[in-house]
């Protein structure tokens, strides 16, 4: 049996396309195709088409020309405050003559708010039934002036005392009644009861007084529904009750006078 060697490396080759890369050329066009038929065209090589989508988004200002054309747009209009009136234009003058002026005026403000605030504060309802009475000192005069202030002093106290077991929702009314249940003379018709809370000062040793109200024996007044808890009552402090018989006129009043 014989065999026929043939070497493909010796093999004549077609326009001089080297042996064993026939596969990778393209075949030639054959002379006879037509001439009006369009050609295809070569794709876009990997090196330039990158290049070609980075220029349609290529921005032509540079940062400097981006940041004045920001800058040159229009800005939103300011609010302006409208003019100062005329009465505001007056205080702010009052208060460049007299710098004290505005503080006063505000001290007042505060000082009457102050005041408002305490007279609207409602007082708490109490149950007497549920709560234990206190036990109040009262002391009594019968020439219609308070006690002086240094009868409470080194723990002294003046010897005419009456000890009342009661509450803080207390009236005038109902502690003048407790008074003339002890003084049959101080139930004739228009004796005068004068009242003061007697506590301790605090910024120097010693007492204080404070007139709360007062009251008439057989005549309503204005300061009978008064009660201790709306005075600021406080356990421990002393009620001086300043009787006036009528036949004489009581002494003008001295509420918020220290002593």
């Amino acid at each position: 049996m014989s065999f026929l060697y043939l070497d493909n490396r010796t093999a004549p080759t077609e326009r001089g396309v080297a042996p064993g890369r026939q596969h990778d050329a393209a075949p030639a066009p054959s002379p006879s195709a037509g001439t009006d038929r369009p050609q295809p065209q070569p794709p876009h090589s990997p090196v330039t088409a990158p290049s070609q989508r980075a220029s349609s988004h290529f921005n032509p200002l540079t940062p400097s020309q981006r940041s004045r054309a920001l800058s040159r747009q229009p800005r939103p209009a300011r609010m302006r405050a409208p003019p100062p009136s005329l009465h505001y234009r007056e205080n702010r003058e009052r208060a460049a003559r007299h710098p004290g002026s505005a503080l006063r005026d505000n001290m007042a403000v505060e000082s009457r708010v102050t005041q408002e605030e305490i007279k609207k504060e409602p007082e708490k309802p109490i149950d007497r039934e549920k709560t234990c009475p206190l036990l109040l000192r009262v002391f009594t005069t019968n020439n219609g002036r308070h006690h002086r202030m240094d009868e409470f002093s080194r723990g002294n106290v003046p010897s005419s005392e009456l000890q009342i077991y009661t509450w803080m929702d207390a009236t005038l009314k109902e502690l003048t009644s407790l008074v003339k249940e002890v003084y049959p003379e101080a139930r004739k018709k228009g004796t005068h009861f004068n009242f003061a809370i007697v506590f301790t000062d605090l910024k120097r040793p010693g007492y204080r007084v404070k007139e709360i109200g007062s009251t008439m024996s057989g005549r309503k007044g204005t300061d009978d529904s008064m009660t201790l808890q709306s005075q600021k009552f406080q356990i421990g402090d002393y009620l001086d009750i300043a009787i006036t018989p009528p036949n004489r006129a009581p002494p003008p009043s001295s509420r918020m006078r220290p002593y």
